[in-house]
């Protein structure tokens, strides 16, 4: 049982008594239980299971009560009739929740590969696989954002004064790229790679330099420290 669901109403009908639980005395109530209930599914119950509100959509008219979902991932409440005005506009929006994803779903992300790739396509409203694993060979992986770990050589450290200076030096000469010196190394390995579908920038109205940019931020949010991962679109 969700401990958050709670019906006012029937709270006011269970304080009435049973030979005055008539429709007048029923009707009563409701006016001072609605503004509890609504407090209660915002407070309590969207933010608990998560919100399911549509996209702003600049062309359309809102009217008081209706709720949207912005593109910094919030939910506004419209408090004022208004059509092309966005939720920044306190005079005609309130925002209601920080995150469209509920609290429930948020404690279980972590690093794993599994949740990690549920949340990022969850938060940029993509397609995901209900069935974790990795991509079969012979057929197209099923998530529009996926990670790919990646194999980091074992045989190679990086020694330096300063990060400007540094160089790799490896247990064999034949596979050492750099000289250990004054010369700058670009060598670099990154533990995990996020793949994410060419379309998804475009779809959601932004450039892809953006969209990386908001990928790297959520990703680092789930990152463990000490790992680097970049990203990549296919």
């Amino acid at each position: 049982m969700n401990k958050y669901a709670y019906n006012f109403i029937n709270f006011w009908l269970n304080l009435l008594p049973p030979n005055k639980r008539l429709s007048s005395f029923i009707g009563l109530g409701k006016p001072f239980m609605t503004p509890l209930t609504w407090l209660h599914n915002n407070i309590f119950t969207r933010f608990y299971e998560g919100d399911s509100s549509a996209n702003y959509d600049n062309s359309a008219t809102y009217t008081f009560g209706n709720q949207i979902r912005y593109i910094d991932k919030c939910i506004y409440l419209c408090i004022k009739d208004c059509t092309g005005i966005t939720p920044v506009n306190t005079s005609y929006w309130l925002k209601t929740n920080s995150n469209f994803i509920g609290i429930k779903d948020q404690l279980m992300f972590t690093s794993q590969i599994a949740l990690m790739e549920y949340f990022l396509n969850t938060w940029f409203a993509r397609t995901y696989n209900t069935t974790p694993s990795q991509p079969p060979l012979t057929s197209t992986y099923t998530n529009d954002i996926y990670i790919e770990t990646n194999d980091i050589d074992s045989l190679i450290f990086l020694v330096a004064t300063t990060d400007i200076l540094s160089g790799n030096v490896s247990l064999h000469d034949y596979t050492s790229d750099y000289f250990v010196g004054t010369n700058p190394s670009d060598y670099n390995q990154y533990s995990y790679t996020i793949k994410w579908l060419s379309t998804i920038p475009t779809d959601l109205g932004i450039s892809n330099i953006e969209f990386e940019k908001q990928l790297t931020v959520q990703a680092n949010k789930l990152n463990l420290a000490g790992l680097k991962f970049n990203t990549q679109s296919y």
